[in-house]
């Protein structure tokens, strides 16, 4: 698996050959997209990628659609949280246009204005920057974010992001498209629901709204929130469920028995 410009896809190989991209929106770039009728088969992460890649030509019988796994053993939730003084909402992600972190930020920053027991525990770092500005702090201050309730933290180790997901109670995502949102489906395993955006790619393909989780559209975002913040037994199910999803449709097992299936396949033909 790797991006669209890496050398591997341009490379000559021998054998049976499968290509594994993830990607964001509905078109690949033209070059991108001739090439992959050199391979024998094309995997994808999602339902939504797939049908775009048919939509722009490419023939069905030669995709198989393949999630990215979570490991289940390690993103998992605690028997027992403990007590905090403070709803806490999470979001993990590059500062990005496409992520619609500002989106975020200000909409947090917006409703939860003034109050004391929420906090939102933001991972927001980028390092490949397209905005001209240099660090986390300048865009606060550009994008005149409101950081009151706002706990910005710095990438992190995988056992102490393990654990923001594992105390958290809403992994909020504004992101306008998704290739898949690995991070969603981690929070999920971990017992944190997702309030995400019905965009393109990896929410919708994943949640089931006030199911397992929520989506919602950028107008209502900021009331879906809201009202998830205040209904108790909604979080419960949504908890429940979530974790459910996520150990049943996208433990690493699962994607193991359709690599399994896929593989096979493979061999029947070649």
């Amino acid at each position: 698996m790797a991006e669209t410009n890496n050398y591997y896809f341009y490379e000559n190989y021998d054998g049976y050959k499968i290509a594994y991209n993830v990607w964001e929106s509905t078109r690949y770039p033209e070059q991108f997209f001739r090439r992959l009728f050199y391979f024998d088969e094309v995997w994808v992460p999602s339902q939504w990628q797939f049908d775009c890649l048919v939509e722009q030509g490419y023939p069905s019988h030669k995709i198989s659609i393949v999630p990215e796994g979570v490991d289940v053993d390690t993103f998992k939730p605690l028997i027992k949280t403990p007590k905090k003084d403070k709803f806490r909402f999470l979001h993990f992600g590059r500062w990005d246009y496409r992520k619609g972190t500002t989106e975020v930020l200000r909409t947090f920053g917006e409703v939860f204005k003034g109050r004391t027991d929420v906090e939102l525990i933001a991972s927001v770092e980028n390092p490949y920057p397209f905005d001209g500005l240099k660090t986390t702090e300048d865009r606060v201050k550009h994008h005149n974010i409101d950081t009151t309730n706002i706990k910005f933290i710095k990438f992190t180790p995988q056992e102490e992001y393990v654990k923001y997901l594992q105390e958290g109670d809403v992994f909020v995502t504004c992101a306008r498209s998704e290739g898949w949102n690995l991070p969603l489906i981690e929070a999920m395993a971990c017992g944190t629901p997702v309030a995400g955006i019905d965009c393109p790619g990896g929410p919708k393909d994943v949640i089931t709204h006030n199911f397992d989780g929520l989506l919602s559209t950028p107008e209502n975002y900021s009331q879906t929130i809201l009202d998830y913040y205040k209904d108790i037994g909604v979080m419960k199910k949504l908890k429940t469920n979530a974790i459910k999803k996520a150990v049943d449709n996208f433990g690493i097992n699962e994607t193991y028995k359709v690599l399994k299936q896929s593989i096979h396949s493979c061999i029947k033909a070649y």
